[in-house]
């Protein structure tokens, strides 16, 4: 088969992946519990296998982009339309050079059209899922204190309803976005990281069904990366007992649990390994592990993973071919907190 007939192929089987998830909906009279607005729409189940499958395990976040605005077009019913157009914000904001314009353009979009439904547990939902890409969107563009907040209404909104899992994960992700307002400021962020690693602690308590790929995602990966990542960049070791705990979640339960999002996740894991390397002082297997991460391709590495190795090779004086500041940039992507530590590092 000819790559001209594959890829007519792929728009094919995208365009029908886009008919059946609008077809869906349209036939769905389900619509999300009052007790817990996470769970109950089945629109938003068939979804979220959409991209776990494409997006998190095959990392084509743009053709979920695509797939979602074909739904959000075909589907009859205002509700989907606006939950298939945050789809495509998620998708869009993913891939690994984002148009941030076109991601604000959908926020501004979705909201509006968010702001026309009926009241409705479907419209309780999307607002919940708008507020969080927003807040999202904000710590990308380097916002933290709008992101920050973003996520504390999250939070208490989740708190009210009595959604532990979902006040755990946005209640991380506002010590996250405050600890890396700290970063950017130069401000003191050691009385950060006790409240961050609490935070972590209760997404890990929270978040233990492993057929949810969200909490799987939050359990294995996203927490214990933030509390390790906090340490590195911060400069302050952890106890080797938290060290050691955080570690084996990240890699040896990680692994067992979700082998295939273990192997495509490596490159931060990877890159957390050469900040451990960094704080004991090692400065061989940390800069070995940075250069293995530098060397991979940037479309299977996240900017996380890459400002943290640039960190480490910056800790180190070993650095030199990032020192123009639009290559810094390029290599570290929307990291602004770790950009603003490396360069004050040199001017120390």
């Amino acid at each position: 088969m000819s790559s001209i007939d594959e890829f007519s192929e792929g728009q094919n089987r995208d365009e029908q992946t886009g008919r059946n998830l609008a077809n869906l909906a349209n036939a769905d009279a389900t619509a999300p519990n009052p007790e817990n607005l996470r769970q109950g729409w089945e629109t938003e189940k068939a979804l979220s296998r959409v991209e776990k499958q494409l997006g998190y395990d095959e990392k084509e976040w743009g053709r979920c982009a695509r797939i979602c605005a074909r739904a959000a077009h075909l589907t009859g019913r205002p509700d989907a339309a606006a939950l298939f157009e945050l789809g495509q914000l998620n998708g869009t904001r993913r891939v690994p050079q984002p148009d941030w314009n076109l991601v604000a353009q959908l926020l501004r979009d979705t909201g509006n059209q968010i702001g026309k439904l009926e009241e409705s547990t479907k419209k309780k939902r999307l607002q919940e899922l708008h507020t969080y890409h927003h807040g999202i969107t904000a710590r990308y563009t380097g916002d933290y204190k709008a992101a920050a907040e973003f996520q504390r209404k999250v939070a208490e909104n989740n708190e009210a309803r009595n959604d532990p899992v979902g006040a755990a994960i946005s209640r991380l992700s506002e010590h996250v976005d405050r600890f890396s307002q700290a970063l950017l400021e130069g401000g003191e962020t050691e009385q950060l990281l006790a409240p961050l690693e609490e935070a972590v602690q209760r997404v890990v308590a929270s978040c233990t069904d492993d057929q949810n790929s969200t909490q799987t995602q939050w359990h294995y990966f996203s927490a214990p990366v933030h509390v390790l990542e906090a340490h590195i960049w911060s400069k302050r070791p952890m106890t080797p007992e938290n060290e050691a705990r955080w570690l084996a979640i990240l890699t040896k339960e990680f692994a067992v649990k979700d082998p295939k999002q273990f192997e495509n996740l490596q490159p931060t894991i990877i890159a957390v390994k050469a900040g451990l390397a960094m704080l004991r002082n090692d400065e061989a297997d940390a800069l070995r592990l940075a250069r293995e991460v530098e060397a991979m391709p940037s479309e299977r590495t996240m900017p996380q993973a890459r400002a943290t190795a640039v960190f480490v090779m910056n800790a180190f004086g070993q650095d030199q071919q990032y020192q123009d500041p639009q290559t810094l940039a390029s290599a570290c992507g929307y990291m602004h907190q770790v950009i603003a530590r490396i360069r004050r590092n040199r001017e120390s």
